[in-house]
Formats: C-alpha cells, sequence, structure tokens
C-alpha cells in the first residue's frame, strides 16, 4: 500500500514535470547560437562520443556492483554474468517505477543460480554506498557554497543543511541496524567480513563513484558549453554540477518515475534558470537524456552481440 502511494507521487510528479516543460518549450524562445558558433561535425561528432562516455560508465558501473555482490556471496563471481546481469536489467528503470531494475536483477541472477537474498543484500548495500558517496558529495558543495554565489543552489545547500544530513545519515544507519538485528540478515551479511575487506569494499567502491562522477560531470559541463551560452566560470561549473547532483538525487528516490524522466530536467532548469535562457537550458538537458538513452541501449546490444559471439565459438570448438 505505502509502495503504490509512493509511485502515485513519482508519478504525479512526473506529469507535473512534463507540464513544466510544455510551459517553458511554449513560452521561451531557444537561441540558436551554438549551431552558428560551431560546425555541425562538431556537434555530430560529440554527440556519439557522449554517447560511447554513458556506455563506458554503465560497465564502470557493474564493475562496482561485482564487488558488492562479491562481499555478501563471499565468492568470486564471473565479470562477463556480472555484466551481462547489470546492463540488462538496467533497461528496466525506464518502466514503470525505479524498482524494476532490482526485481530485473533479481529475476536474471536466479537464472545464473544466484541467491536472491544475496542479490537482495548487494542492492541494499549498492543502494546504501550510493547514498553515502551522494552525501559526500553534497558536504563538498556545502563547503563550496560558502565561497561562491550559487543561486538558487543556495537555497538546497548551505551549512544548515550538514546538521540535516547528518540527521537523515544517523536514522538510516540505526533503522538499518535495527532491522539487521531483529531479523539477523545483517549478521549474515557481515559475519564472516574483515574489517580489511570492508575497508577494500568501500576503497574499491568508491574510487569508481569518484571516477563515474567526474566522467559524467564533464560530460554535463561540456553539453552546456555547446549549448547553451551559460559562461563556463568556477561558480557555473559548480553550479551546474551541483544542480545535476540534486537533481539525479530527487529522481533517484521519486519511485514511480521512468529513470526520473522529467522531473530531473525540470529541477535542473529551475535551479539554473537564473544564469540562462531555461530554453537552451532544455535543449541541452534534451541531448544529455538521449545520449544516455541510446547509451544504455547501445551497451545493451554489446553484451547481446558479445554473448552470440560466445555462444557461437563454442558452438564451433564442440563441432571441431
Amino acid at each position: 500500500m505505502i509502495k503504490s502511494k509512493y509511485k502515485i507521487i513519482g508519478i504525479l510528479l512526473t506529469i507535473i514535470s512534463f507540464i513544466y516543460i510544455a510551459y517553458i518549450i511554449l513560452n521561451y524562445r531557444y537561441d540558436t547560437i551554438p549551431f552558428h558558433k560551431y560546425s555541425l561535425f562538431l556537434l555530430i561528432s560529440t554527440f556519439f562520443l557522449f554517447t560511447v562516455i554513458n556506455t563506458i560508465t554503465l560497465f564502470i558501473s557493474s564493475i562496482i556492483w561485482k564487488f558488492i555482490l562479491e562481499f555478501s556471496s563471499r565468492k568470486k563471481i564471473n565479470t562477463k554474468e556480472i555484466i551481462n546481469v547489470y546492463i540488462k536489467s538496467n533497461i528496466s528503470k525506464y518502466l514503470p517505477g525505479n524498482v524494476m531494475l532490482y526485481i530485473s536483477r533479481n529475476f536474471l541472477g536466479e537464472k545464473l543460480g544466484w541467491d536472491r537474498k544475496k542479490i537482495l543484500y548487494s542492492s541494499l548495500l549498492e543502494l546504501f554506498l550510493g547514498t553515502l558517496f551522494t552525501f559526500f558529495i553534497f558536504i563538498i558543495f556545502i563547503v563550496l557554497s560558502d565561497k561562491t554565489d550559487l543561486n538558487r543552489l543556495k537555497l538546497l545547500i548551505n551549512y544548515n543543511y550538514i546538521y540535516l544530513f547528518i540527521l537523515i545519515a544517523v536514522f538510516f544507519i540505526i533503522g538499518f541496524l535495527i532491522w539487521g538485528i531483529k531479523s539477523k540478515k545483517l549478521q549474515l551479511l557481515f559475519s564472516y567480513a574483515k574489517f580489511k575487506e570492508i575497508k577494500n569494499l568501500l576503497l574499491k567502491c568508491f574510487s569508481l563513484y569518484s571516477i563515474n562522477f567526474i566522467i559524467t560531470s564533464s560530460i554535463i559541463i561540456w553539453v552546456f558549453y555547446l549549448y547553451t551560452e551559460i559562461p563556463l566560470s568556477a561558480n557555473n561549473i559548480i553550479l551546474i554540477t551541483g544542480s545535476s547532483v540534486i537533481a539525479y538525487f530527487i529522481g533517484f528516490i521519486a519511485v514511480g518515475s521512468p529513470a526520473g524522466i522529467g522531473i530531473r530536467e525540470s529541477i535542473i532548469i529551475i535551479l539554473l534558470s537564473p544564469i540562462c535562457n531555461p530554453a537552451s537550458i532544455l535543449i541541452a538537458l534534451a541531448i544529455l537524456r538521449l545520449t544516455g538513452i541510446i547509451g544504455d541501449v547501445l551497451a545493451y546490444f554489446i553484451i547481446i552481440i558479445l554473448k552470440n559471439n560466445t555462444f557461437t565459438n563454442k558452438t564451433q570448438r564442440l563441432h571441431e
């Protein structure tokens, strides 16, 4: 019942976001300066480059999940199988409800003989570590916000929210511990884990999270440089990156919204509109969304092709 209520909220937010985007399209005029400033070849080539880079970040994310699943299952797992399950299930995020990604992941993992509980534990741990990393990024932006003019972003990021983030983190950890003690599932996850193993897991995951964050942030800044007239000052780079982090997080927790479509875009437009024409921002966001979707589909077809080639090679060897 609670899940259905959250799903309704996510769907309503998506509808409101699309109405807001339609308002932007109808009431603001897009500035065509980028198309006069840059060659068509440059715009097309960078579009394909962004798509390829998005595909690469998806493979990096699958390796993060590999580390987490191996930690929870206490055994090594075939990297190809991990990538196959992760990327195939990733497509499910475009279905209504963000949880479809995890349902699909469980289904595909079980077909390979993986323990359902271990997959569940790994998904929960992945959510926890991803949220923890986001909190660290928030804290960085809180520190930076005191030294720069972040316009509307300062309404969401300032020193007063440090206490809120700490409070949320404490409640989350306490709730996680209570759930683990009552169900004894947490003990199953960490009973054999040594401090060194936990430290190594955090180090590996946070290193890859950081690489993905740098890559995706660079793409976002690059797209805004090409398709908007926002000057790439240090202040504006922080503003663009901070807005995208907030928008991603809100889109992620909006259960019922397929991959946060519409919600993330609306949040970024609202936060960046003081420094740029909203219509130009919308074009940049459309490029980012499109390259992201194509990147997901491209990754899906890559693993399908690789899997078919592997199967063909095995069949040829058997015949020989």
